[in-house]
């Protein structure tokens, strides 16, 4: 039976947590979910365009 999508807040830290976390929420993403992601500015590894 089909899963019902969610909503998915994330704030990520600087490094490599995001690195391995950032595979997970794009799964997600195209699973149906609805994911925000909260980042400051100045943060390196996180693009805005992802």
């Amino acid at each position: 039976s089909p899963a019902a999508a969610g909503k998915l807040l994330v704030v990520p830290m600087e490094g490599s947590h995001w690195l391995s976390m950032k595979k997970v929420v794009i799964e997600l993403s195209k699973r149906g979910h609805e994911i925000v992601v909260v980042a400051p500015d100045n943060t390196i590894l996180i693009d805005s365009s992802d």
